[in-house]
């Protein structure tokens, strides 16, 4: 049987958060990522710009992100 999870590469290319069924070998490593992040106290950091910067065009909330970034900077 397979486990569910959301996947991270859907998210960066997708902005797809829908759980997906995943095989355990992937949710393990999904979930040692997530661990990982809290156990350093420092999250995995992805720049979506450099990956995706066409999410930037077309999700509200990083449109709105990213002005608020240049109006900080």
């Amino acid at each position: 049987m397979n486990d569910i999870a959301i996947i991270p590469a859907r998210v960066i290319h997708n902005w797809d958060f829908q759980p997906q069924p995943v095989a355990r070998v992937s949710l393990q490593i999904i979930s040692y990522l997530r661990n990982k992040s809290f156990h350093y106290d420092r999250a995995v950091l992805i720049n979506l710009v450099e990956i995706n910067p066409m999410l930037y065009g077309l999700v509200d909330e990083l449109i709105q992100i990213k002005v608020s970034n240049q109006i900080l900077s």
